[in-house]
């Protein structure tokens, strides 16, 4: 309930300094989650009346990119865009650019890079496939059509795996980059 969620933002903020928002996870992707456009709205002025962002998370492998839910993400902050099968990275770029056609030009894109395979029963993600991620993730920071990226924080980031590897050495190489602030 939104009292309930004052309550919680109440005791979150002061003890966690670094909580800047809320994710709306699965939201049109779950028909359980998804909830009407003015509920929505109640929602997001209750996040933003506690000088949080609201965000949503975008599949681009279920063509999160749907005219009915345009009016929904006009109303968040920012996007997460999120790509569940590896094969469909080799799209990336280009799925990214459609996601930033689909918000527009004012709202933030948070990358988000996973480091196994959702979609075939959690296998690990390809060496190629990681570095092909880290090389479109570089340049679309680059020319700031996404806003930060999240690497995905499941259980998979303390295994011995080359996509794990890959990410955690692309951090470390990229700690002093201040894409947004340039």
């Amino acid at each position: 309930t939104e009292e309930k969620m004052h309550i919680a933002f109440d005791e979150l903020k002061p003890n966690f300094p670094n909580f800047t928002g809320c994710f709306l996870d699965d939201f049109f992707a779950n028909k359980d989650l998804n909830k009407p456009y003015e509920q929505l709205v109640s929602i997001a002025d209750r996040v933003h009346e506690h000088d949080l962002r609201l965000s949503v998370v975008l599949y681009a492998d279920d063509d999160g990119f749907k005219e009915e839910n345009r009016p929904s993400c006009q109303i968040c902050d920012e996007v997460s865009l999120w790509f569940w099968r590896q094969k469909n990275i080799v799209k990336l770029f280009d799925d990214v650019k459609r996601c930033r056609d689909y918000v527009g030009d004012g709202k933030d894109i948070l990358l988000g890079l996973y480091m196994r395979e959702f979609a075939d029963k959690g296998a690990p993600m390809s060496a190629a496939m990681m570095e092909r991620q880290l090389d479109f993730a570089r340049r679309l920071l680059d020319d700031r059509t996404v806003s930060g990226l999240i690497f995905h924080p499941t259980f998979v980031a303390g295994l011995d795996l080359e996509a794990v590897k890959l990410s955690k050495a692309w951090i470390k190489s990229n700690a002093d980059d201040l894409w947004g602030c340039k």
